[in-house]
């Protein structure tokens, strides 16, 4: 064996680094390597084999104490389901309990709103009723005045007295001579009142004053002139014009004295229009005169 085969040389051997000599000592080398590997592989493998095994035994220890904490807990979860089904079920009846309550709140709002609007129609029928009242109250007074017979008016008759008519005509022809415009005036005189009693005649008094103001507008100045004489002065009315009213009281009286059943007196009446000029003292001398009345300006009923 020469110099060159006896030198040491450098094997690697599953990544460790030795030193022979020889091939054969390097065989040697390598199974005794081998075998020291198989026996620590196998007390390796048997330590974790054993460390698993403990693991496992550990784990099925943990897995009968779950179990044994399961079946413990088994009633309080039949329970807790229990609880959760009825905590469904009162969870749908608050459901429909709140539906029945927006439903009833509703129906207050719209029974609050009808009553609002009924308290405001009562405001104003309230008010209208309050203002009734003050307008019957305010009649009331008017008629007691009325029945009082205010200054200027007869108290049987309730038509302006001879007092007040004395200013109208004056003031009445004076202005109808200023604007130039016509004026009539109309006289009626009861005759043979005698022969009634006292109530009798009030009533056919009455009954021409009624029909005179009837006939009458706004602008007319109906008067009781005397006991048993009537004037109505009629403004801006034609003599063609005056026929209509006299025609109307006659009528009027007449029915009034029918109804009644009295077989009345005779009525005369005269028409009298006032002249260019005059005044109206001329006119009311000239009316009483009865001058200008014929058969057909008496009523005899």
């Amino acid at each position: 064996m020469g110099a060159r085969d006896t030198e040491p040389k450098l094997v690697v051997i599953d990544g460790n680094t030795i030193a022979v000599t020889s091939p054969k000592q390097a065989k040697k080398m390598l199974a005794k390597m081998r075998s020291g590997m198989d026996g620590v592989a196998e007390r390796c493998n048997r330590k974790v084999y054993e460390q698993l095994v403990g693991y496992l035994c550990q784990k099925a220890d943990q897995v009968e104490k779950l179990k044994r904490e399961v079946a413990r807990l088994k009633p309080a979860g039949d329970k807790l389901e229990q609880l959760l089904i009825q905590h469904g079920q009162l969870e749908s009846t608050h459901t429909q309990e709140m539906e029945n309550h927006d439903r009833i709140v509703s129906e207050y709002l719209e029974v609050a709103k009808g009553y609002s609007e009924l308290m405001e129609r009562h405001g104003a029928l309230k008010a209208k009723h309050v203002n009734l009242q003050d307008r019957y109250l305010q009649a009331c007074q008017d008629i007691d005045l009325m029945a009082q017979a205010p200054p200027g008016r007869d108290k049987l008759t309730k038509l302006y007295t001879q007092e007040y008519f004395f200013d109208a005509i004056e003031r009445e022809v004076s202005r109808a001579n200023r604007y130039q415009y016509d004026l009539i005036l109309l006289m009626f005189k009861i005759d043979c009142l005698e022969g009634f009693d006292a109530d009798q005649r009030e009533d056919i008094i009455c009954y021409l004053g009624d029909s005179i103001e009837d006939c009458a507008r706004n602008s007319d100045i109906a008067v009781r002139y005397d006991s048993d004489e009537f004037a109505l002065l009629l403004p801006m009315t034609g003599e063609s014009e005056s026929q209509i009213p006299v025609q109307r009281v006659f009528l009027g009286f007449t029915d009034q004295l029918r109804h009644a059943k009295l077989d009345g007196p005779y009525v005369h009446s005269s028409i009298t229009a006032l002249e260019h000029g005059e005044d109206h003292d001329s006119l009311l001398e000239r009316a009483l005169r009865y001058e200008n009345y014929d058969n057909s300006d008496s009523i005899a009923p």
